[in-house]
This record gives structure tokens, C-alpha cells and sequence, in this order.
């Protein structure tokens, strides 16, 4: 799979593997609720583009939903990528549409 997302602790900006992935430290995350169609979509659309990320629901972990909310987040998904928090929706579709382009 490759990834072209900019990395600002290595400025790669494609990442082949997995492995290379890890190697590189460039983390992906979710943060999300049970009930959220926003959620649903946004993990859906990972999914087609076969990205893989962590999901986090701040509703069964009290210290994801505090460390959202101290960033200044209201709402989910909130997507993370090797530290950036990301929370307007069509923002994270066009990431993933870049990372898959």
C-alpha cells in the first residue's frame, strides 16, 4: 500500500509499507462515538481507500475524550495523523483523498 502523506518528523511524503509506516513513527487515529453517522462515513471511507488506523471511541475512553476536548474539539471524528488533529469533516476526506492518490 503506499501512503503519501507528508511527514513532518521525517519530510517523506510517500511511505510504501506498513512496516515503513512504523518505522517512520506516522500514527493515524480516529476518534469517534457509538452513534456518529459522520463516524461512520469517515471510517467508511478509510476503509475503500484500505487505510488502516486506530478507531478510539471517547465514549468507552475518558482520557481520548479529554484530549480532544482540551485541544478545543466539540464533535467527532476527529482524525489524527502523526500528531495533527484534524475535526472538520470534508477536511478528512480530502486528506484521505490525497493519501490515496
Amino acid at each position: 500500500m503506499k501512503i503519501n502523506i507528508n511527514c513532518p518528523k521525517t519530510n517523506r511524503s510517500s511511505i510504501n509499507t506498513e512496516d515503513d509506516r512504523k518505522k517512520e513513527g506516522l500514527s493515524m487515529k480516529l476518534y469517534t462515538k457509538t452513534i456518529c453517522p459522520k463516524c461512520m462515513w469517515v471510517k467508511s471511507e478509510l476503509q475503500q481507500a484500505g487505510l488502516e488506523v486506530e478507531v478510539i471511541n471517547i465514549d468507552h475512553n475518558e482520557e481520548a475524550k479529554q484530549k480532544i476536548l482540551n485541544e478545543g474539539f466539540l464533535s467527532v471524528p476527529v482524525l489524527e495523523i502523526d500528531g495533527e488533529l484534524i475535526g472538520d469533516v470534508k477536511e478528512i476526506i480530502s486528506k484521505i483523498e490525497l493519501v490515496t492518490q
